[in-house]
Parts: structure tokens; C-alpha cells; sequence
């Protein structure tokens, strides 16, 4: 029942954010709204009976640790990103602990031309404002984020891949929006496809380590 209840206020807290939260809002709301959600999540995670078993659960857990505290300071870029990059790479170690076959070799060459491509744009754009030091970080943070689909690849995992391609969707998003042009609806985009991403990493739990199956009732 806890993880039931957990599950729900995620979501409903997720559709507050994305659908009614109304666009002037205070910092306070802007960043806890969306804050809670990853919580929740956080949370079942924690009381996963499999936590202390499964090396999944475990780096899952401490990857939504850091991407918590990189939501919350996501106002000052270089901070929230330092931390988003730490969650990243805890990500990437959970999806290699499901590794079951080498990458696809096509799946590589595909995520290597459209890191090239966002790599030369925003990356681009950011070295042509003199701004080197902030390129070469974003660069690197290309280069962890696309790594996720590329580990995520090789667990042969249908929900762990298309979490990953979310996420990719969600950073390219936002780095778009920030450093090349603005998208309409941004924010809603950003946050609707890291959220679902988010809710498809931790609702993979109970098909591959059958934990908690009333969350599946």
C-alpha cells in the first residue's frame, strides 16, 4: 500500500507540474513541484526488498540522490549539471550490471552521428561566444549522456532502452533550448520526458527482480 501511495503521488504531482502548474510561478513552487516526484521515486527505491541484493536497485538509488540534488540546484547551470552528470554515470553502472550482449555495432554508429550532430551544434554555438571552458563541459556531458543509450543497449531491456532514449531526448532538449534556441513549451518537454524516464527506471523493478507485484494490480 506505501508503495502504491508512493507511486500515485508521483504521478499526480508529475501531471500538476507539466499541466496546471500556471508559468509565473515562485522559485519555491518551480523547484519542489518537480522535485517531489523524484522523491517519491527515490523512496521506493529505498524500500526495494531487493536493495541490499540487487546492484541495479542500489546504483539506481544513488543516481536519483544526485539528480535530486540536480534538480534543486539546477538555477545556478554549472552545479545542477556537476550533479546531473554524477546521476548520469550511476545510471550508466546500473544498465551495465544487466549487460547480456556486446552493443550493436549499427546502435553506436547511430548514437556517435547524433552526438556529432548535437555535439557540432550546441557545442558550436557555445565556443563561438568565447565560452570555452563551459564547451568543453557540455561536450563531455554529450559524451556521458549519449553513453547511457549505448549501456542501456546492451541489457536487451525494451523499458531500460526507451528510459534511456528519454533521457537523451530530455538533455538535448534542454541543451537546445539553452545554448541554440528556444523551444516552445521547453520546460513541459523536458521535464514530461526526464519525469516518464525516471518512473520507467524505477518501474523496471518488478519485471526483472519481481518485487512488489501489487504495484503491477
Amino acid at each position: 500500500m506505501k508503495e502504491r501511495t508512493l507511486w500515485i503521488t508521483a504521478f499526480i504531482f508529475s501531471i500538476l507540474y507539466l499541466f496546471f502548474l500556471p508559468k509565473e510561478v515562485s522559485y519555491f513552487y518551480d523547484i519542489l513541484i518537480p522535485t517531489i516526484p523524484t522523491i517519491c521515486l527515490l523512496l521506493i527505491v529505498f524500500t526495494s526488498k531487493t536493495l541490499e541484493t540487487a546492484p541495479y536497485d542500489r546504483f539506481i538509488l544513488f543516481g536519483l540522490l544526485f539528480f535530486i540534488v540536480g534538480q534543486l540546484t539546477h538555477p545556478w547551470f554549472i552545479i545542477g549539471l556537476f550533479f546531473f552528470l554524477i546521476g548520469h554515470l550511476f545510471y550508466i553502472r546500473a544498465c551495465l550490471t544487466l549487460r547480456q550482449t556486446a552493443p550493436s555495432k549499427i546502435a553506436t554508429l547511430c548514437l556517435l552521428f547524433y552526438g556529432i550532430l548535437l555535439a557540432a551544434w550546441v557545442g558550436g554555438n557555445i565556443f563561438k561566444s568565447g565560452a570555452i571552458l563551459l564547451g568543453l563541459v557540455v561536450l563531455f556531458y554529450i559524451a556521458v549522456m549519449l553513453t547511457i543509450g549505448w549501456a542501456a543497449i546492451q541489457t536487451r531491456k525494451w523499458v531500460l532502452l526507451f528510459s534511456a532514449f528519454l533521457l537523451i531526448v530530455s538533455d538535448s532538449i534542454f541543451m537546445i533550448n539553452m545554448f541554440v534556441t528556444t523551444i516552445d513549451g521547453a520546460t513541459q518537454w523536458i521535464l514530461g520526458t526526464y519525469l516518464f524516464a525516471q518512473f520507467l527506471f524505477i518501474f523496471h523493478f518488478p519485471e526483472h527482480f519481481e518485487i512488489r507485484k501489487k504495484v503491477l494490480e
